[in-house]
């Protein structure tokens, strides 16, 4: 085991003692690590890394900074802090701020619970170097090449007044809060196993903010391109809870913010998965389940305007619908929460509380939450900018569907996506969309359709379309009480990135 100590009040001798009440932070007592010549890692392999200070700083600037085994390890990693964790990537390639087991590159299992509790704020900033994240979890960019089968487990905690997670200006600078990393896993040829439950709390809130291109930042296990290029046969789980709240936001919805970046696959995420998550070649199978439960309150998703892919997701999958597993897991969002959400211009920059995935099945329910606006704009060429219409339920809504895409999604869409033939009558929705020939309907009827459904009176619906012939066909069932989004007349899916209307 390893113990280091910071601005020790020169009394205590008891190395459980060490790291409690007043013994240590005292007189800004500090622990830097990195800001010299080369890289450094402080940890143990198989024992337990503990640091406590005033503040404690990884700092890449001439190399990368690492609190954990830089390699697989099963060490378990506790920073107290009487201050602030700043975790700061650099500039050059590679030089990343992390703090758990694992790195850049290498090879091997990690499996060590990771523990940050400050009580000031807890900032992860990436670098403007190629892949130069922050990170808190194991794994790291690129961990995991060509693996025949790894394991990167380990329960993550933080705990601080503000946390952040910025993503860099260099590409593939994520951050993360979470195990896995950017390509971790790519060229696997076995099965891989990666999560543990992740609890996040604030007192004034959470941000997630993406970036360049692939420099994407969330709260999570898995990763952008995550076992990607696996071979045939390969198989895995990504999976764990996800816990994210806060005490005492000056403002409610921006108790936790993700805004996605500019370049291409800058999404922000609170959820396990990733964008492209464990996609393969062309013929090959791969077997992979995506899962957890998340619990989230208040907040803001915003999606990119210049970055395709860029969306801004609560939820476990892939929010471009490019990625490849079956997932699942209920998402509580806090009765009387208040949420935006603005979805982004580019292609796959949607905005969304839900499950999503490109190949593969989705289930879970969706529960407790309240949009800005509780109602829709009966002009389509604005709706992209409406929040939701309100869902305030005290019981769960289920969504369940099936997606049977085997190449991207090039263009916007939505777990919830509808249109073409029905069993029912067109409802005036439906003809705002263009899904019926009578395009005479007044606005107050698309009112009255939209009050029924929040009333409970809609009926039960079957719908199919081909999204793209011989690729991607969409059946499903809605109920009275099922969100899912409705084109802009004369259109498949928007131009914005995300569905002009909401119905049930």
């Amino acid at each position: 085991s390893l113990l280091a100590v910071a601005g020790w009040d020169g009394t205590t001798t008891s190395p459980s003692a060490l790291t409690a009440g007043s013994a240590y932070g005292n007189n800004g007592g500090n622990i830097t690590i990195g800001g010299g010549s080369g890289n450094v890692a402080v940890g143990s392999k198989t024992g337990t890394t503990t640091l406590a200070a005033d503040d404690l700083v990884l700092s890449a600037i001439n190399g990368y900074a690492q609190v954990g085994y830089h390699g697989g390890g099963s060490g378990a990693i506790i920073v107290n802090a009487t201050g602030d964790v700043t975790l700061n990537g650099g500039a050059g390639t590679a030089y990343f701020a992390q703090i758990g087991d694992g790195g850049y590159q290498v090879s091997g299992s990690n499996n060590g619970t990771v523990s940050v509790l400050a009580n000031g704020n807890v900032t992860l900033h990436a670098g403007s170097g190629q892949e130069a994240y922050a990170q808190i979890g194991n794994g790291g960019a690129e961990s995991n090449s060509n693996s025949a089968g790894y394991t990167n487990t380990g329960a993550v905690t933080v705990h601080g007044n503000a946390i952040a997670l910025n993503a860099g200006s260099g590409n593939a600078s994520y951050s993360q809060i979470g195990d896995g990393g950017y390509k971790s896993g790519q060229s696997l040829n076995g099965a891989a196993t990666v999560g543990g439950d992740i609890v996040i709390a604030a007192v004034s809130g959470v941000t997630l903010t993406g970036s360049a291109a692939d420099a994407y930042a969330q709260i999570g296990n898995g990763g952008d391109f995550i076992n990607t290029g696996g071979a045939n046969g390969s198989s895995g789980t990504i999976g764990g809870n996800i816990t994210v709240a806060v005490s005492s936001p000056a403002v409610a919805e921006n108790a936790v913010v993700e805004v996605a970046g500019t370049g291409a696959n800058s999404y922000v995420q609170i959820g396990n998965g990733g964008n492209g998550e464990n996609t393969t070649g062309s013929g090959n199978t791969v077997t992979f389940n995506i899962s957890g439960n998340i619990t989230v309150n208040d907040l803001t998703l915003t999606g990119s305007n210049t970055g395709s892919d860029g969306y801004a997701q609560v939820g476990n999958g892939d929010g471009a619908h490019s990625g490849t597993g079956n997932v699942a897991g209920n998402i509580a969002i806090s009765q009387g929460t208040v949420f935006d959400l603005t979805p982004g211009t580019a292609s796959g920059t949607s905005t969304g509380i839900q499950n999503a995935t490109g190949t593969g099945s989705v289930s879970g329910t969706v529960s407790g939450y309240t949009a800005t606006n509780t109602a829709p704009t009966s002009d389509p060429t604005t709706a992209g900018s409406v929040s939701t219409i309100i869902q305030n339920n005290t019981t769960p809504t289920s969504f369940t569907y099936t997606a049977t895409s085997t190449t991207p999604i090039s263009g916007p869409s939505s777990d919830f996506t509808a249109g073409g033939s029905v069993s029912s009558a067109p409802t005036p929705l439906e003809k705002l969309a263009g899904e019926a020939e009578d395009e005479d309907t007044p606005s107050d009827g698309v009112a009255n359709s939209v009050g029924n459904s929040l009333n409970g009176n809609g009926k039960s619906r079957t719908v199919s379309k081909t999204i793209i012939p011989g690729v991607l066909d969409e059946i499903m069932t809605l109920t009275p009480t099922h969100p899912h989004g409705v084109p802009p007349a004369d259109e498949d899916y928007s131009s914005w990135g995300n569905e002009a209307l909401w119905r049930w």
